[in-house]
């Protein structure tokens, strides 16, 4: 690739709040991306510092005197986490009709397990909007990009790699494990993430190491967090943002992932488990196929099944040896710092666009 080449690097959605996976994701790839290569970067709104073309309604015509003028020569696409509006796509042809290559980053494919979700007409919505964008990208697309091997398998697609989320050992504030027993689940509050096994696996727990509490930090489904807010032995911090978890993490003893095993689920890799792992802490996690054989290859952490039995199992093991705890801690630190930071997927994904 020449050292002069233009990526237009597009995500459909503000990132403004940085609230959920997906505008992390984009916020961390354009940070790493701009070191590399020349980055323009577009957004339905601004974002501070972040040169974003931020007049929705002067974007297509932006973008169209960028592609007159050869000032495209990738695309890089955070998809599938808000619809695409009919003007996106216009410029979307225009580049496909200009033979520029586009890489979307298919984060998700809820609409095809739509059992993953509560069915509403939002959601039905939502997936019939999925299926377009899906569609076009299939017969558009230069590559396609997943967050994992297991999800493209399952794609059938000729040129598609794995580019999972990342982390930033920057965030670590203090790799020293304490000496507390606080377990720490950040994300949605949903059966989907596991959060009523996760509760349920604190009952036992507590009736073996009665002095173990759990932290939720997130937002979601209001009748789980009813149902277990006035326990003792857990707290819901769901007032939180990205800024707050490295100072959270910081006070943790071991990190949590509880999702049960479903299609879905499967082949997810959690933006969550890269964020416990920059800050030098242990994992257990359920035995979701990506997420527990990227955890064993690592060393980082307890592999159990989705059950509260087997995950309470798993989080007295790490409470009961600290020893452990201390040597996944350290190799999921360091795997992010050698192996799985926002500037290797950000080279990664400039090696693939330099094959095309």
């Amino acid at each position: 690739m020449s050292s002069n080449a233009k990526l237009l690097m597009f995500v459909p959605y503000s990132i403004n709040s940085m609230d959920n996976a997906p505008k992390i994701r984009a916020y961390n790839m354009y940070h790493a991306l701009k070191d590399i290569i020349d980055v323009t970067f577009v957004s339905r709104p601004t974002l501070g510092h972040i040169p974003v073309i931020s007049k929705y309604g002067q974007i297509v015509s932006e973008i169209f005197q960028l592609i007159k003028n050869d000032k495209i020569d990738y695309v890089y696409i955070e998809a599938l986490a808000s619809r695409l509006r009919n003007f996106d796509y216009i410029f979307l042809n225009a580049l496909k009709k200009k033979n520029i290559p586009i890489f979307p980053f298919i984060r998700d494919l809820y609409w095809k397990y739509p059992e993953t979700l509560k069915q509403n007409k939002q959601t039905d919505k939502w997936f019939r909007d999925c299926h377009r964008e899906y569609h076009w990208y299939l017969k558009n697309a230069t590559a396609l990009l997943f967050p994992s091997k297991i999800m493209a398998d399952t794609v059938d697609f000729s040129d598609k790699y794995a580019l999972p989320p990342a982390g930033d050992v920057s965030r670590c504030l203090n790799q020293e494990i304490p000496e507390n027993k606080n377990i720490i689940f950040v994300g949605g509050i949903s059966p989907k993430m596991g959060v009523d096994v996760l509760m349920k696996a604190m009952e036992i727990v507590v009736e073996d190491q009665p002095d173990t509490h759990c932290t939720i930090v997130g937002h979601g489904d209001k009748e789980i967090i009813n149902k277990w807010k006035n326990k003792n032995y857990v707290t819901f911090l769901t007032d939180k943002t990205y800024k707050d978890i490295p100072d959270i993490l910081s006070n943790t003893y071991a990190t949590v992932i509880p999702c049960p095993r479903i299609p879905h689920n499967d082949f997810a890799m959690p933006l969550k488990l890269f964020d416990y792992m920059s800050s030098g802490r242990p994992i257990i996690a359920t035995n979701c196929t990506a997420q527990a054989n990227f955890i064993k290859e690592n060393d980082i952490g307890i592999i159990t099944d989705d059950n509260p039995e087997s995950l309470a199992e798993g989080i007295l093991r790490l409470i009961e040896n600290r020893d452990l705890v201390v040597r996944y801690g350290r190799n999921a630190f360091l795997a992010i710092e050698n192996m799985h930071s926002w500037k290797h997927r950000a080279r990664e994904l400039v090696r693939i666009m330099e094959k095309y």
